[in-house]
């Protein structure tokens, strides 16, 4: 009887020192970053520099995936020039077929180089063995990951990898190339989630600055019940040597978490003034190109695709040789690359 009531009052205890640990997580969660004021979240450039009349123009050209590549499991690409493109991707555990990204788990990250109208060999970028050594620690899987390259040349690989118990978060980890590609290095320790809690990629591509770069993420509590908003955004600021520096709190107005249901492209081209491709009321088959001048308010003011029954997904933006390019994947089996200049992004003059 009294083994019993000792037991009982153990259990107790253990319940109660439980709950006192989410709640300290909880109120970590929701006050560890600083809030980052609209104003300050995007540079502002001089828009009174002077500029040249130019003629706007289009073309386009559509690439075939090769049939190594599983774009469902998380695919991404970079331009390298007018005519060559460096693609990114992971190999799923079980190469099934999945509808939702969530839900792909990878064990190897790759690259492949499109030059002279052919996709060169894969190569493997990093593996779970590779990062769990670097980590010391058991990683169980890898998950999305995100691709930039910066205005030195320099390529940024973020891949998130999942530790062996849920609860214990996961983390980002930096991935550097100086040499397009050819080899890799890590840039310092990986960033670790806070307990209870998990990193996940925002919807959009990483923003770039005159003296280094955002990463978007969403931080997402573990414990869904608990009142309140459990998704948080933010901004990772790196400098301009790729150096982790704070993280700041999204203003409401532009919670990546809830203020596009799809993956996004993000650019900025003037002071205040900011583009998205995007696909129109998150449906894939609807591809299009809207502008803000606070980040708050869109318009939709070019239409790139609409037809019903195909799928246009993963869009990335990206200014090369002054021309805008927007890549983005086409049913699944195609790359669709459109450039263009401001001139025909834009009908009035900025």
């Amino acid at each position: 009887m009294y083994n019993k009531e000792q037991n009982k009052i153990k259990n107790i205890f253990m319940i109660l020192f439980i709950i006192i640990l989410v709640i300290i997580a909880w109120l970590t969660f929701k006050s560890h970053t600083k809030s980052k004021p609209l104003s300050q979240v995007f540079p502002v450039i001089d828009k009174h520099a002077p500029t040249e009349v130019i003629d706007p123009f289009i073309d386009s050209r559509i690439i075939a995936l090769p049939s190594n590549i599983y774009p469902k499991s998380g695919y991404s690409m970079i331009i390298m020039n007018k005519d060559s493109l460096l693609a990114f991707w992971g190999i799923p555990d079980n190469k099934k077929e999945h509808n939702n990204l969530k839900e792909i788990n990878n064990i190897e990250f790759l690259q492949s180089k499109f030059e002279d109208n052919k996709w060169g060999t894969p190569e493997l970028i990093l593996s779970i063995n590779k990062l769990s050594t670097f980590n010391q620690k058991y990683i169980k899987d890898l998950q999305n990951h995100i691709v930039y390259q910066d205005n030195k040349g320099v390529i940024h690989l973020f891949i998130i990898s999942n530790n062996i118990i849920d609860l214990a978060g996961n983390n980002i980890s930096h991935l550097i190339s100086n040499d397009n590609g050819k080899s890799w290095f890590l840039a310092g320790k990986s960033l670790p989630s806070l307990f209870f809690s998990k990193n996940q990629f925002a919807y959009s591509n990483i923003i770039n600055l005159e003296d280094g770069f955002y990463l978007p993420i969403n931080n997402i509590f573990l414990f869904k019940y608990i009142p309140n908003n459990y998704v948080k955004s933010q901004l990772l600021h790196f400098n301009q040597n790729n150096k982790f520096i704070e993280e700041y709190s999204v203003p409401s107005s532009m919670d990546f978490s809830t203020f596009f249901n799809s993956p996004i492209a993000m650019i900025q081209l003037e002071s205040n003034l900011q583009f998205i491709v995007y696909n129109s009321n998150n449906d894939k088959s609807k591809l299009g190109i809207a502008k803000s001048v606070d980040g708050i308010h869109w318009h939709n003011i070019k239409v790139l695709e609409d037809k019903r029954g195909d799928t246009f997904t993963n869009p990335y933006i990206q200014i090369k040789d002054k021309n805008i390019n927007v890549l983005y994947i086409w049913n699944y089996k195609f790359i669709k690359h459109l450039r263009f200049n401001k001139e025909w992004l834009i009908d009035e003059k900025i």
